[in-house]
């Protein structure tokens, strides 16, 4: 009988360690998923951080490549013109405003305005555009101000 209890104790002692491993692995896991899923969220954070930079970077080097070509075209054009300057060209004398318009000169008859009279009026900068014109092509006719 001394024995068998002997054996008992020694695999009830056995199975206790066991299950204090258990509970002591167990704990360890459980803080190494904290501690993966803490800097997982840092490691995502860092990502979008680098994205932003990356981005910032290629914008900021688009605007350097199209201003080096606009200082490059703005060189051309001085040296084309100074090329032309030495030449002994003259400069192209301004057009006059009479000598493209002209009915600037010209008189017009007084339009009459007793037949006209106010349909509608509206505040022009209350809304958007297409507010004001969609109501207007669904009229049938445009007969709104005819005398």
């Amino acid at each position: 009988m001394e024995k068998i209890r002997k054996e008992r104790d020694h695999y009830k002692l056995h199975f206790n360690r066991l299950q204090q491993e258990k509970e002591v692995l167990q704990n360890h896991l459980h803080e190494a998923n904290l501690k993966s899923d803490q800097q997982l969220n840092q490691i995502k954070l860092l990502n979008a951080k680098v994205e932003t930079v990356l981005k910032e970077k290629t914008l900021s080097q688009l605007d350097k490549d199209k201003l080096q070509s606009r200082v490059k075209q703005l060189e051309e054009a001085v040296s084309n013109t100074k090329g032309t300057m030495q030449k002994g060209e003259k400069k192209p004398k301004p057009a006059t405003i009479a000598s493209h318009n002209p009915y600037l000169s010209m008189t017009l008859p007084i339009a009459k305005s007793d037949g006209y009279s106010e349909v509608h009026q509206f505040k022009a900068h209350d809304k958007g555009i297409s507010w004001y014109v969609l109501p207007l092509l669904s009229l049938t006719s445009f007969n709104m101000y005819v005398v």
